[in-house]
């Protein structure tokens, strides 16, 4: 992002010493920074004042004060925001964000494109987070690919993304958005609205499919329902564009069918290895017990749920190790539902309900309308089940659902790990 800092390495307000030069631009730097009251690694955004005037400064720091408030899993997180008042020049905004170790969109698009399944979810979570920035009257401006942080990337891994610098542009007082991802109507004098966004969106989308960057690269797209989702986010009427939450429902749509274009109907190279290790924790067929219906129980509990389920996946099945609600005591490992699970998806049949409509849980009892689940995924990356979340009523998880499930699930990993290590114990002994 060019040459060396004009701002020395020090420590703001006492508390966030400045560590690691990240990156800087004309206005704003960026650090790795410790903080100091917490103990813990975070980023901090120092921005150059657009004005000395006090007044104007207080209002800047209000504004970052309030985005601090946003909180969601898929953008990056606020934590503090202050002014540093410089002893000579103009006063110096700093914002305190949420450390994201990975890599940004820009940087991937250097290797060249990527394939629609990835884009699919890089749009559903982008879009989810929007909706979110957009429901309490924030637009974020500057929807880029530089951005757009990726948590997990890899061929085969879904990618797990978070929004990056929403409603900065407010406070550095800049214009909205780079020039190469700016909507029609921003080119002139129009204030930015959630259509802004939504076109950005579009045209970020397009250079993950394509390559190249504006409208034209249409063409160039794959075909329906991707061409026509994207020419719809490009209208250059903004209220002829879809909003951000009929885009969630679009993605998600999109996810469910670039996920069936791709499975394979064999079974991976390392099954063979996965399988084995699911038979060394010795939990298949196995009666009831406490701990894993406790943990079953909390997480429909804590993410009031009617139905949990810890599933541990076999050749051709998935078995309940424990279940709470009207679950069966097993389902066929390939059925659509937990085919999504298992691969970490969450599905509301609001929206993609057809490709689910033969699932045996959905077709017949108890009639699951929506499902979530955390994978059980060993050190070593082998997959032995999910912990899942079901619903007969069409709903959408709550804020940090993902992260608690994650929690949960690895808490029944860790039991597993006590199980196996006690096989193993008892089979030294004889």
């Amino acid at each position: 992002m060019g040459g060396a800092p004009t701002a020395p390495l020090g420590t703001l307000q006492g508390r966030y010493r400045l560590t690691e030069l990240l990156g800087h631009g004309a206005r704003a730097t960026v650090y790795r920074a410790e903080d100091l009251l917490l103990g813990r690694d975070v980023a901090v955004k120092v921005i150059e004042a657009a004005s000395a005037d006090a007044a104007a400064v207080v209002a800047h720091e209000a504004e970052a004060r309030r985005l601090a408030s946003l909180t969601m899993h898929g953008l990056v997180t606020l934590l503090d925001a202050g002014v540093e008042q410089a002893p000579d020049g103009p006063p110096r905004i700093f914002l305190v964000l949420e450390l994201v170790e990975g890599t940004d969109l820009k940087r991937v698009l250097t290797r060249g494109t990527l394939p629609p399944r990835h884009v699919a979810h890089i749009g559903f979570d982008v879009a989810e987070a929007l909706q979110y920035m957009h429901d309490r009257g924030v637009v974020h401006r500057d929807v880029t690919p530089a951005n757009v942080l990726l948590l997990d990337h890899g061929a085969d891994r879904r990618p797990r993304v978070k929004l990056g610098d929403f409603g900065v542009q407010d406070i550095v007082g800049a214009a909205a958005a780079e020039g190469a991802y700016r909507s029609p109507e921003l080119i002139g004098t129009a204030r930015a609205t959630p259509a802004a966004d939504v076109y950005a969106l579009g045209l970020v989308l397009l250079e993950c499919l394509t390559g190249t960057s504006g409208p034209a690269a249409l063409a160039a797209a794959p075909p329906d329902p991707w061409r026509s989702t994207l020419a719809a986010m490009l209208d250059p009427d903004p209220g002829a564009r879809p909003d951000a939450e009929t885009l969630v429902a679009t993605f998600r749509r999109l996810i469910v069918e670039e996920r069936g274009r791709h499975r394979s109907p064999e079974r991976a190279p390392g099954e063979e290895a996965r399988l084995a290790a699911v038979r060394a924790y010795g939990v298949l067929d196995t009666p009831p017990d406490a701990p894993f219906d406790r943990i079953a129980n909390l997480a429909a509990r804590v993410l009031d749920m009617p139905m949990a389920a810890i599933g541990i996946l076999d050749s051709d099945r998935v078995w309940f190790k424990s279940r709470t609600g009207p679950l069966p005591g097993e389902v066929p490992r390939d059925a659509a539902l937990h085919a999504a699970l298992l691969d970490g998806e969450v599905v509301d049949l609001t929206d993609a309900g057809g490709a689910f409509a033969a699932d045996p849980l959905v077709a017949g009892d108890p009639g699951v309308r929506f499902a979530a689940a955390a994978p059980l995924t060993t050190a070593e990356g082998l997959q032995l089940g999910l912990l899942a979340v079901y619903d007969i009523a069409h709903r959408a998880l709550p804020d940090g659902a993902e992260a608690t499930l994650a929690d949960l699930a690895a808490i029944v990993l860790h039991e597993l790990e006590l199980r196996r290590a006690a096989r193993r114990a008892a089979l030294a002994r004889r």
